[in-house]
């Protein structure tokens, strides 16, 4: 039980990570 939570939360960090990627690259993009 406790390796499914580790791997979901690190799943849900990896996830925010590319989230907040995602919205800083969209506007540089579109300059």
């Amino acid at each position: 039980m406790a390796v499914i939570w580790l791997s979901l939360s690190r799943t849900l960090n990896r996830g925010q990570l590319n989230l907040a990627r995602f919205k800083f690259w969209l506007p540089t993009s579109q300059l």
